[in-house]
């Protein structure tokens, strides 16, 4: 692994790893939502109960409020904790492969290729082996605005254990991609 590739792991590593207190806080107050939304969906339910059928308020009404509001704070504790776990999981495998220092160095030929619709450009390549070769990362952004990228031949530089793309050389004509 070169310098200029092990640093481009390491800004990728740091932009994975999100901060105890930033997560603390988003999660509270997501929760906290989530409770407010589930008690006020509720209150609309059982108010709509209460006036169609024969049930007299009481005692019962609170405790379905309040089952509202659990269910409510369970599905966002359920929302926010995802993403992070998914996050903390792409971590471990960055830091694998930075701590590592292996890069696998990969000449491609494409036959055909499809865009993926994510956050940054993705690419699947049929390259005429078992199984398609897929390509992703910010590192390709310059090359897909000039329209170098997707091509028929290039090389591309990654992780091996998380497959980020660090670095990638066009050598072949443009191959426009299919959606």
């Amino acid at each position: 692994m070169t310098g200029e590739e092990r640093e481009t792991a390491e800004t990728l590593l740091a932009e994975t790893l999100i901060p105890r207190a930033e997560l603390a806080v988003s999660g509270c107050v997501l929760s906290l939502v989530g409770a407010i939304v589930g008690f006020f969906a509720g209150a609309i339910l059982l108010s709509a109960a209460l006036i169609v059928g024969p049930f007299a308020p009481g005692d019962w009404t609170w405790k379905g409020l309040a089952t509202f509001a659990v269910v409510g704070l369970a599905f966002a504790l359920s929302r926010v904790l995802a993403p992070i776990f998914r996050r903390n999981d792409q971590a471990e495998r960055l830091a694998e492969d930075v701590h590592g220092g292996i890069v696998e160095v990969l000449d491609v030929e494409a036959f055909i290729a499809w865009r993926e619709i994510d956050r940054e450009p993705a690419f699947t390549f049929d390259v005429a082996g078992e199984q398609p070769f897929h390509a992703k990362g910010s590192v390709l952004a310059p090359l897909v605005a000039q329209g170098t990228f997707p091509c028929r031949r290039f090389t591309l530089v990654r992780l091996p254990s998380s497959r980020v793309a660090l670095a990638c050389e066009p050598r072949g004509e443009p191959l426009p991609p299919r959606a």
